[in-house]
């Protein structure tokens, strides 16, 4: 019964995706014949302007956006809101380039996969409206984040069917580039003697800059950027470190999470199997029996120098939002939710805000990449993308649990994951592939 139902649908969705791109082609076609003689007069009259978008190659473009996206995440940049809109407005344009580069050429799956997200919309906006409360709906941090990994996973979509998988090497080439300047940057201007033992965090921005530092380990690990063994290595151990400073727990922990998938995934000798177990647990036991190392990594680290403030303290205060604020309040509105309600987890800020009906396909949508990532397991996607997919995914699925916007947010800082996972879905080369 339930795969009579489960066929049905999926049968309902892709007739009314290929309704949407029968409707595409047509005003493409139309685009095409009312704006040529516009474009025309506008190259003729800008010839600078017609020769640099001739020479734009969408491997520049993505270079390019990985660097302003990355480097807009610097603290002082962050705060102010021209960059963030210019940084936006760079994507808007990035979408309309790929759009004209591939003319509107959606695949059916692209559509299947931003159906989770176009029903949220419908049922916030619906709910909003009988509520009276749309800007509590529409204008939550949460709608505005998953809506903005919507268009970069759309974006990303148009780009892989004009592009090859250089495009995304490239882009993760200058990705961890900028992420080794960014890293750089905070530690000289932010960092001083007093970290280890604050009790609150040094860097305020930890939650937009972690990720951006988990993507590039995710990069370096699984998609070779660096041939260089001894350099790679450096390059993890460095980062690593880096975002232990940080002191973000959670993507420590989804980090953890990544390296399970590598050692799974990747290490496939047993004899070094064997020794990264040892290694680990010989690690485990020199913290567990060294007070020095238990305090810097217990104390310090896991628990914040807040152990004897309280498990609230220690938490950061989601203990307390989830007693008082979660438990005291979701069964007062458990169907259709209540606004925009702030609390540091993704599917209890869901769930409180929007309520189940609107919750559940937003977090569907949170696992769309992860299911870009199982759909391309067999091929013909290269196997160490795959992984790298699989992994960010897995890493950001876990941050959050503890975290209100991942994995679409805040701004623009997991725009990799979703990039890569409408870049894959949309590449001609993979329309042998069907949903199943």
């Amino acid at each position: 019964m339930k795969t009579r139902y489960a066929t049905t649908y999926r049968r309902l969705i892709h007739s009314w995706a290929d309704n949407i791109i029968s409707l595409l082609d047509v005003f493409s076609a139309f685009l095409q014949t009312r704006l040529a003689p516009a474009v025309n007069g506008v190259t003729r009259r800008f010839p600078r302007i017609a020769e640099f978008f001739k020479n734009l190659t969408p491997k520049k473009l993505f270079a390019f956006l990985c660097m302003v996206s990355v480097l807009s995440q610097i603290d002082f940049l962050s705060e102010i809101w021209l960059v963030r809109a210019a940084v936006i407005l760079l994507w808007f344009m990035a979408f309309l380039f790929f759009a004209a580069k591939s003319r509107l050429k959606l695949q059916r799956e692209t559509l299947f996969f931003l159906c989770p997200i176009l029903i949220f919309d419908l049922l916030t906006f619906l709910t909003g409206l009988v509520k009276g409360n749309l800007s509590g709906y529409l204008c939550s941090p949460i709608t505005y984040s998953a809506n903005l990994s919507a268009f970069v996973f759309l974006t990303g979509s148009l780009a892989g069917a004009v592009s090859g998988k250089k495009l995304i090497l490239t882009g993760a080439k200058v990705y961890v580039l900028c992420a080794i300047f960014i890293s750089i940057y905070t530690i000289i201007t932010s960092f001083s003697g007093i970290w280890l033992s604050a009790e609150t965090y040094v860097y305020s921005r930890k939650n937009s800059l972690a990720p951006i530092i988990l993507t590039a380990v995710c990069c370096i690990m699984f998609l070779k950027i660096i041939k260089n063994v001894k350099l790679n290595t450096l390059l993890l151990v460095l980062f690593i470190g880096f975002m232990v400073l940080l002191k973000s727990r959670a993507s420590i922990i989804g980090l953890a999470a990544a390296l399970v998938v590598w050692y799974v995934c990747v290490i496939k000798n047993r004899r070094k199997r064997l020794y990264i177990i040892i290694a680990v647990l010989l690690a485990v036991l020199l913290v567990l029996v060294i007070p020095a190392l238990r305090e810097l990594v217990i104390g310090n680290i896991i628990f914040n120098n807040r152990a004897s403030l309280g498990v609230n303290e220690i938490t950061s205060g989601r203990s307390e939002q989830f007693t008082l604020i979660f438990l005291a309040n979701f069964p007062n509105a458990p169907f259709f939710g209540s606004g925009s309600t702030y609390i540091e987890s993704l599917p209890l800020a869901a769930l409180l805000s929007f309520g189940v009906v609107s919750a559940l396909p937003l977090l569907i949508f949170a696992a769309v990449p992860l299911r870009t990532a199982t759909l391309f397991k067999n091929g013909p996607v290269p196997k160490s993308y795959v992984l790298f997919l699989k992994a960010a995914s897995i890493a950001f699925l876990i941050n959050c649990l503890f975290e209100e916007r991942a994995p679409f947010g805040p701004g623009i800082t997991y725009f990799f994951l979703w990039f890569t996972s409408g870049f894959f879905i949309g590449c001609k080369k993979n329309l042998s592939v069907s949903i199943r």
